[in-house]
């Protein structure tokens, strides 16, 4: 029990230590300003490190904005990317990113899968999609395993390299799609620098809405991320922490599940966010509470950033 107690702890001053270094180098470094006006004391490139990619995706057909059921097929991820993240593999220059590709040549749609981008030694860089969620790597048209889109990139490293992604999977929802289930949580990690993905625990999703619409209201996954512990000889060294956020109609909870073999199985996934009092105390996670509906006497706002403590995650058993 002992040793889950201060595992708490040390994820607290990880997240207090990240702060601090944050802090001190947005006071200590020069915003970066346009080539008219002064520069920083750094020398910035910019470099295209995104080809085009190949995998399974969803064509809409004519008429339509929704696609069906069935009909992925293998495409060119040819369009936009959007919503970027990058880690660096500790000890290193080498990184691996990951972003949002769009299918197809353009991206009228709302269809699209992440992908990710790696860098081990000089340009070029290399690309493709995260595999595991559409139909050409998982070799079906069934849904799941295959889904129309994921989203929200987030990723980072172990101490032995391995790179790690919670994965947010989730159906064609506006309109008037027919498709289920609404969306689920799982855990892809890499051994090769993001070239080839495995979908961790065992093939098992941390979570999903049994007997979900892709159109329903509550019950929808969200917001994941992913952090782990590589600071080598500390005593919870590779343990993985996957969070996310399920949205019930009026109603936010936050979820989290911890992975201690690398991401190989994880515990079951609980309820951190403050409307359970279970007895977690030390582990920090901070958030934003918002109203997402206008009305004519208070238009959409958020709150102040909320911090809350709790204990980590254990087995009852230990």
């Amino acid at each position: 029990m002992s040793y889950r107690l201060h595992e708490g702890a040390y994820v607290r001053a990880v997240l207090a230590l990240g702060i601090a270094i944050a802090l001190v180098a947005l006071a200590t470094t020069s915003p970066i300003r346009s080539a008219a006006g002064a520069t920083s004391g750094f020398t910035f490139s910019n470099l295209v490190v995104s080809t085009p990619a190949e995998g399974g995706g969803y064509p809409v057909p004519p008429g339509s904005r929704v696609p069906l059921a069935g009909t992925c097929v293998s495409g060119p991820y040819n369009a936009n990317h959007s919503e970027s993240w990058i880690a660096v593999k500790p000890g290193s220059e080498s990184w691996v990113g990951s972003s949002k590709f769009f299918f197809d040549k353009y991206s009228t749609f709302y269809m699209f899968h992440l992908g990710s981008y790696r860098h081990v030694s000089d340009p070029p860089f290399e690309n493709n999609l995260v595999q595991g969620y559409e139909c050409v790597s998982t070799g079906t048209q069934a849904m799941p395993p295959s889904w129309t889109d994921t989203t929200d990139p987030n990723v980072d490293f172990d101490t032995h390299g391995r790179v790690y992604q919670t994965m947010l999977a989730f159906n064609a929802f506006w309109d008037k799609s027919p498709l289920h289930p609404d969306g689920a949580i799982s855990m892809a990690y890499s051994d090769d620098m993001g070239q080839t993905w495995v979908k961790g625990n065992g093939g098992l999703d941390l979570e999903q809405s049994p007997n979900a619409s892709a159109r329903q209201l509550g019950d929808v996954e969200d917001k994941q991320w992913v952090a782990v512990n590589h600071i080598p000889g500390n005593s919870f060294v590779d343990h993985v922490y996957a969070a996310w956020s399920v949205f019930d109609s009026k109603a936010i909870k936050i979820r989290m599940a911890v992975s201690r073999d690398r991401g190989m199985s994880f515990d079951r996934a609980v309820t951190i966010s403050p409307s359970s009092r279970r007895s977690m105390q030390r582990v920090v996670f901070m958030w934003c509470s918002f109203h997402s509906r206008r009305t004519a006497d208070r238009p959409p706002s958020t709150s102040p950033v909320r911090m809350m403590t709790r204990r980590p995650l254990h087995r009852s058993s230990q």
